[in-house]
């Protein structure tokens, strides 16, 4: 997931106060320890895993990146939400990356994507 707006995603949306949530299927290849990264985060975001909230970031700010702790999941499909608030600028971006032991860190790419 690598988003970078500027100055928002349609013409018909306010430039300065919007938001998206996306959700799908995270497919975990084995059990292990994954940590989570937002990159270029401008403005709010929250990431969920399971209906658990990984990364809260709801509070606006500059563009920052965020990492989770390590989290345990087992291989196979868990439920994904990002929730993402454009709030003060005119530029807005967001990148989802994930790394375990087994991986360096990498972006979450969406095989189907249903825009």
């Amino acid at each position: 997931m690598d988003f970078c707006w500027a100055p928002r995603p349609d013409p018909r949306i306010d430039k300065t106060d919007w938001s998206v949530r996306w959700t799908g299927w995270l497919l975990v290849p084995r059990d292990d320890r994954y940590t989570f990264y937002f990159d270029m985060l401008d403005d709010a975001a929250r990431l969920f895993i399971d209906g658990n909230i990984i990364i809260d970031a709801w509070s606006p700010g500059d563009v920052r990146s965020l990492q989770s702790k390590p989290i345990q999941l087992h291989a196979g499909l868990h439920w994904i939400e990002v929730h993402y608030h454009q709030i003060w600028t005119p530029r807005a971006s967001i990148r989802l990356s994930w790394s375990a032991p087994t991986f360096p860190k990498e972006i979450i790419r969406s095989v189907k994507d249903t825009r």
